[in-house]
């Protein structure tokens, strides 16, 4: 098919696709801490006389994540709010449009919601009659 020095090789960029994507997370995990944090907890982890029971909630504890914490019961208590605040969120707009037509019912307009003294007809047994 191919004549002397003529075979096809497949392009660099072809192999190396995955290796760059490596690399850049890499240098994304450098620049922003990561690494350096995790090498600082792993030498105190090689360093610890006593080596702890369990090597990730001493990781977790010196990278300052609390341990013990039921994350499970603290996502059903989230959503527990949420809703409750989403309930409490209606209530107010429900209460904020009784409120709003309570005021237009006793607006100084409005001849019936009028207080005797504004008609200009004070009751008998008015101190200013």
């Amino acid at each position: 098919f191919f004549s002397q020095g003529q075979h096809r090789t497949p392009t660099m960029s072809a192999f190396t696709s995955p290796d760059v994507k490596k690399e850049e997370f890499r240098r994304y995990l450098e620049r922003s801490g990561v690494i350096d944090a995790l090498t600082k907890v792993l030498v105190g982890l090689y360093e610890e006389p006593e080596k702890p029971a369990n090597a990730l909630d001493f990781v977790k504890l010196t990278l300052g994540a609390p341990t013990g914490v039921d994350v499970e019961a603290l996502k059903a208590e989230n959503d527990q709010l949420r809703e409750k605040n989403d309930q409490m969120t209606q209530k107010i707009v429900e209460l904020t449009k009784k409120v709003r037509q309570q005021c237009v019912l006793f607006e100084p307009r409005n001849p019936i919601a009028r207080p005797r003294w504004a008609t200009g007809r004070l009751p008998p047994n008015s101190i200013f009659a």
